[in-house]
């Protein structure tokens, strides 16, 4: 419903969201513009917001530094599905990976991190959450998103973020760094 409210006798009244541009007062009979002033929609409020598996998963982010991405710029090492290691696992360098690996982690190199930190600040990168809204810093994000059995949640927004990126990148036709 969309809120309306006279200009001339201040009455408020919910009606349907209209294409039209003038509504009429049905208590005095003014002639109302519809524009921000009369106007206050709120009909697509909680409509799309999801709460399911990966709610809280990055939709994205943006970069103050042209053409970095945190999957090329940030990430020490790749933990890649290993299941006849005893760990499950093994680490790679980014030169190592090929489409045939399946990524299941990300290592930051914090001291990257640091500098980029340094140089830029928080904001160097900000993350987008999946159900849209205000860019986040990386702490804002893990406040928002917190993740207790994650000793890395601080830095886990982004390297959500390069994880999905560099499984883009593997799928893709050819691997390119």
């Amino acid at each position: 419903m969309s809120k309306h409210i006279c200009e001339q006798c201040k009455q408020e009244f919910d009606w349907p969201p209209s294409e039209a541009d003038t509504w009429t007062c049905p208590t005095c009979g003014h002639k109302n513009t519809i524009g921000n002033a009369t106007l206050e929609d709120d009909s697509l409020d909680g409509l799309c917001q999801y709460e399911g598996p990966g709610h809280d998963l990055p939709l994205g982010g943006h970069s103050k530094i042209p053409d970095w991405f945190p999957e090329t710029g940030l990430i020490k090492a790749w933990a890649v599905s290993d299941p006849e290691s005893d760990a499950g696992f093994s680490m790679k360098k980014r030169a190592e990976l090929t489409k045939e690996d399946t990524i299941i982690g990300a290592q930051v190199n914090r001291n990257t991190l640091a500098k980029l930190i340094a140089e830029y600040g928080e904001d160097f990168y900000l993350l987008r959450e999946a159900n849209g809204g205000p860019f986040m810093t990386l702490k804002q994000w893990a406040l928002k998103f917190p993740n207790a059995s994650d000793p890395n949640n601080d830095v886990r927004g982004i390297a959500l973020v390069a994880l999905r990126n560099m499984r883009r990148k593997l799928q893709g036709p050819g691997v390119k760094f």
